[in-house]
């Protein structure tokens, strides 16, 4: 398994290297660095473990307490909704789940919030709407999640592609962590269709994290790996890949961990250490980009990205934002550039003016002209951009610098046809008179020149298309 080692950088991130050959990152002066900002309370009672789910589309964010602190009530299903404006949190209590949802999930889609699962031998699974206020309607219960014992809690789920997913969990302390993934079809109504099982990460998780792309890519967080599968079409989900070890990611020993994905970021919020990881053009990671320190142990959390930001609910009883994450802006794969050094006829050195980007492997390196003979270099690759030249032969007899080519990010080969010249060939009848005439929309017609009399039976012309059309007819005239 591989472990992160972080690349030269575009933007104001240094980095050095020691003589033992790590790398390691030291921030420009004075740039600003991503740090927490404590911005709002939960809804009471704040120090409650509890579960928030984020609705984009409404800009609603909800609530769900399913323990509080001994001799505050213990077991309870309330729920709370806000609606988000800004950093702007105003919570009102709304309708409560209709049974027990101690460590169940929940997410949001179509203006409904699900919510599925409980520690306590059900696999109770439930949808509620929700107006433009975000207050819940009547709750209602639907297709109960699939388990093995008759409970599952403490796993993940949500939605891509009108589906429901859930992936992992368990059915009771110190049971065997579930491995499976499922997936069931939301009817019109918003109801469950039956759970179909998909791909079953390499191995069993509980107290996880878990989102999706846009794109579907699903990014699932525990202990201390991090796995990803793409959602085919048909809602099926492909083999899992198990990415890099990122250094410092702990074990869940306190709560779960929790994931928010924004722009090309990851975001992993442990316990007392979040992680900040770039995303290469795959959606696979490709390093850490910077850690960031907890303000407090966080247990119970829950991580989601809105307008660009990434905001983090904790047990702390505290509504967080991250400020400064580093951006990156987006890529648009170009070729890369790059000019030669010259010494005494032999090419010594390569400078990189674009390093391009949208790379996936190393693109081939030719050096032409400048009157010499076989120079040679290769390119290296990280995170979609060429970092750096090497040159592998300096040739000789180089009079004037030659050319740095650096192959295109890959691109689907493709053929264009240009025709500049159409060549007319024109049987007519001796002696008699003719106009021949182009037209670029065969409506409008103009003649190509004066009308001529046929002194032989074939006469050709050549044109340029751009100076006629491309369409040509021959009149006889008076």
């Amino acid at each position: 398994m591989k472990t992160f080692e972080s690349p030269i950088p575009r933007s104001s991130t240094v980095l050095r290297r020691l003589a033992c050959g790590l790398l390691f990152s030291v921030a420009a002066v004075g740039s600003a660095q991503p740090h927490y900002v404590a911005i709002g309370a939960l809804a009471a009672p704040t120090s409650a473990e509890r579960g928030e789910a984020f609705d984009a589309a409404s800009g609603t964010l909800f609530s769900i307490i399913y323990w509080t602190q001994a001799g505050a009530g213990g077991n309870t299903h309330d729920n709370y909704s806000t609606k988000v404006a800004g950093d702007v949190f105003s919570w009102t209590k709304t309708t409560s789940t209709p049974g027990e949802n101690y460590w169940g999930r929940a997410c949001t889609g179509g203006g409904r919030l699900y919510f599925n699962g409980t520690i306590h031998g059900a696999a109770n699974s439930w949808f509620a709407p929700f107006g433009a206020n975000g207050l819940l309607g009547a709750w209602q219960s639907t297709t109960a999640l699939p388990s093995v014992n008759g409970s599952r809690s403490l796993h993940q789920t949500f939605i891509y592609g009108n589906r429901l997913y859930v992936i992992g969990g368990w059915h009771g302390d110190g049971q065997p962590a579930y491995a499976d993934a499922w997936y069931a079809p939301i009817q019109g109504n918003g109801a469950l269709g039956i759970f179909v099982q998909t791909t079953s990460l390499p191995t069993g998780v509980v107290g996880h994290s878990a989102t999706v792309s846009p794109h579907g890519m699903i990014y699932v967080a525990n202990d201390t790996n991090l796995f990803t599968g793409q959602i085919a079409g048909d809602g099926t989900v492909g083999s899992w890949s198990t990415e890099p070890a990122i250094p410092g990611l702990q074990h869940n020993n306190i709560g779960n961990t929790a994931v928010a994905l924004v722009s090309n970021l990851l975001v992993i919020v442990g316990s007392t250490t979040t992680h900040v990881c770039r995303l290469d053009n795959s959606g696979h990671l490709a390093y850490v980009a910077t850690t960031i320190s907890n303000p407090a142990s966080f247990g119970e959390r829950s991580a989601y990205a809105n307008n660009g930001t990434v905001y983090v609910t904790a047990t702390t009883g505290n509504i967080y934002r991250i400020d400064h994450l580093p951006f990156e802006p987006p890529c648009s794969p170009h070729k890369a550039t790059a000019t030669a050094t010259l010494f005494n006829g032999f090419v010594v050195g390569v400078t990189i003016t674009d390093s391009g980007c949208g790379y996936t492997n190393a693109p081939a390196v030719l050096i032409q002209g400048g009157g010499g003979t076989g120079a040679t270099a290769t390119a290296v690759v990280s995170n979609g951009v060429v970092v750096s030249l090497s040159i592998t032969d300096a040739g000789s007899g180089y009079t004037s610098v030659p050319r740095i080519v650096i192959g295109s990010p890959p691109f689907v080969p493709a053929l264009s046809i240009a025709v500049s010249k159409v060549k007319v060939t024109q049987n007519v009848v001796l002696g008699r008179n003719y106009l021949l005439e182009s037209s670029n929309d065969l409506a409008t017609w103009t003649a190509t020149g004066p009308q001529f009399t046929a002194d032989s039976e074939t006469i050709v012309n050549e044109f340029d298309v751009d100076v006629t059309g491309r369409f040509f007819r021959i009149r006889q005239v008076p």
